[in-house]
């Protein structure tokens, strides 16, 4: 079983998608540690669609600072890889110096340039069905707690 964390996010709304994982995706994108004069962040599909709504140019804006990020709502492109789809592209001296391209895919989970880091997939416990969690609370005499919550 993978943590709890996967199904409860804390982070800014209304929608993990919209917010969390632009969020997200703007910080590791700063994280590579280039010296950028600004951003631009193009919005794509439902991130465009719904990028005010949601609050996603907010997010992109606030999560950027002190840097300048400007936030493009691309409307009308059809076929894209996923319907949550971001670019960002890091500028200096008015020169395109890196971009990466992000798909929001829910929870604030991404997908960047194509590959997905499954490393935050990994089961840490070692239950996959209900019947397996009572057995380790039986066998480690927790089994109290079981009786509790049936009642």
């Amino acid at each position: 079983m993978q943590t709890i964390k996967k199904v409860f996010k804390y982070g800014p709304g209304p929608s993990s998608s919209h917010t969390i994982g632009p969020k997200n995706a703007v910080e590791d994108f700063l994280s590579e540690g280039i010296e950028f004069d600004y951003i631009d962040a193009d919005l794509y599909g439902s991130l465009a669609l719904t990028g005010k709504g949601h609050l996603t140019d907010k997010i992109i804006i606030k999560t950027a600072l002190p840097i300048e990020a400007r936030v493009h709502l691309k409307y009308g492109l059809n076929n894209l890889e996923h319907p949550n789809t971001l670019i960002l592209k890091g500028y200096k001296d008015d020169l395109l110096i890196s971009t990466h391209t992000y798909f929001s895919i829910g929870g604030g989970e991404l997908v960047k340039d194509g590959v997905y880091d499954h490393h935050h997939d990994a089961n840490i416990y070692p239950f996959a069905t209900g019947e397996e969690i009572r057995g380790y609370l039986n066998v480690t005499g927790i089994d109290d707690v079981i009786e509790i919550v049936d009642r």
